[in-house]
């Protein structure tokens, strides 16, 4: 008889651990296939683990998350605190985590956009009021900040759509203006009249040692 017509009883038999070198597998593996053929089964059975996992969460309560997420648009955390208020259940913040994401509620993050945070070093001590100033200007429909209905009627009025700002470094007091457009007039005359004004109180600087900086905002999407 042949080795390729014995049976794995018959084999362990003849060559014993032998047969497992030559196949190049452990003896565990050997007798595990002998037990199988003696149930008449070779396939592996399932890897399902028999006992629940510690954190397994039921239907009921699933639901419960899934609804109360909606409801609040509260994060894992908060959310956790706030069922175990309204219904007495201790969950777990992974579990409602995981919930969330499976429910596919999870908060839609907003791109961030990379901005110049870099500001000009200041000797503060030897600075005086509105000796040094920062200019900038944005347009007011960027689309981001005001609600959707605000931007709407902005678009239909006749109101100016650019706003202008200088802020002092030592006082942090702003001087903000508005114009229809943006060019080199508007920001002339808008630095024009703050100057006038801050004169007109006293504090009279010679006109080439105002210092203004003007911020960099990124660019509209």
């Amino acid at each position: 008889m042949s080795v390729q017509h014995q049976s794995y009883l018959e084999l362990r038999k003849d060559v014993g651990e032998e047969f497992a070198r030559v196949m190049r597998c452990s003896a565990h593996t050997v007798y595990l296939a002998l037990k199988k053929e003696k149930r008449g089964n070779l396939k592996d059975s399932s890897h399902k683990p028999k006992s629940k996992h510690p954190h397994y969460i039921d239907n009921e309560r699933e639901q419960i998350i899934i609804n109360y997420r909606k409801k609040t648009k509260l994060g894992k955390r908060r959310l956790r605190y706030f069922i175990f208020q309204k219904e007495g259940i201790n969950i777990p913040e992974s579990t409602i985590g995981k919930v969330i994401k499976r429910a596919g509620l999870e908060r839609k993050r907003r791109k961030r956009v990379k901005r110049d945070r870099a500001s000009p070093f200041y000797l503060m001590e030897s600075l005086f009021p509105f000796q040094e100033m920062r200019a900038d200007v944005k347009e007011i429909l960027d689309k981001e900040t005001l609600p959707k209905e605000v931007y709407s009627y902005l678009e239909g009025s006749d109101l100016p759509l650019f706003q202008w700002t200088v802020i002092d470094v030592v006082t942090r007091i702003r001087f903000i203006a508005f114009s229809y457009r943006k060019d080199w007039f508007c920001g002339k005359a808008f630095l024009q009249l703050v100057i006038w004004w801050i004169r007109s109180f006293g504090f009279y600087y010679p006109l080439g040692s105002y210092q203004i900086h003007h911020k960099k905002r990124a660019p509209r999407r």
